[in-house]
């Protein structure tokens, strides 16, 4: 994440260079977390739901797109909102 809160992705065998996101601005308005593993990027949202690129959660799934797994973190986390990635 640069700081005007663009997110890149870079480091799989596809992505050797940083790439840009384009979220699109409907699903998710402004990005307030990120976290990456070794096969995942996390990015929590404004509205409390979670992007996921990758297998971090296997059940409730919200929607999908690009790629990216959209779930509801007061589903997964019994009504809690996520304070650290």
């Amino acid at each position: 994440m640069d700081s005007l809160g663009r997110i890149y992705k870079t480091g799989l065998k596809m992505d050797y260079y940083p790439k840009l996101i384009q979220f699109n601005t409907d699903r998710m308005h402004k990005a307030k977390q990120l976290a990456c593993g070794m096969r995942y990027y996390a990015v929590l949202d404004d509205d409390n739901q979670i992007h996921c690129f990758g297998r971090i959660f296997k059940d409730n799934i919200k929607e999908e797109y690009d790629g990216f797994k959209v779930f509801d973190a007061q589903k997964i986390f019994d009504q809690g909102h996520v304070l650290n990635l």
